[in-house]
């Protein structure tokens, strides 16, 4: 498990952070112009940077309701 020490600034900067780079790649995607492999490495990329913006949103809930 990695632990980061982050302040609720700091958390809020990296969810927006990482919902701006989804929009941009959700706008430069050009599926078209990539082989199989390289769609499926882009789309767990994208599943990845998914799950991470939803487990920060998580986090900032559980520390709104005093949870963490």
């Amino acid at each position: 498990m990695i632990t980061f020490n982050l302040t609720k600034d700091q958390v809020y900067t990296l969810y927006w952070a990482l919902g701006y780079a989804l929009d941009q790649v959700a706008s430069d995607l050009h599926l078209g112009e990539m082989d199989d492999d390289e769609a499926n490495a882009l789309q767990q990329r994208i599943n990845d940077l998914i799950s991470l913006h939803q487990l920060i949103y998580d986090l900032d809930e559980e520390y709104a309701e005093g949870k963490t």
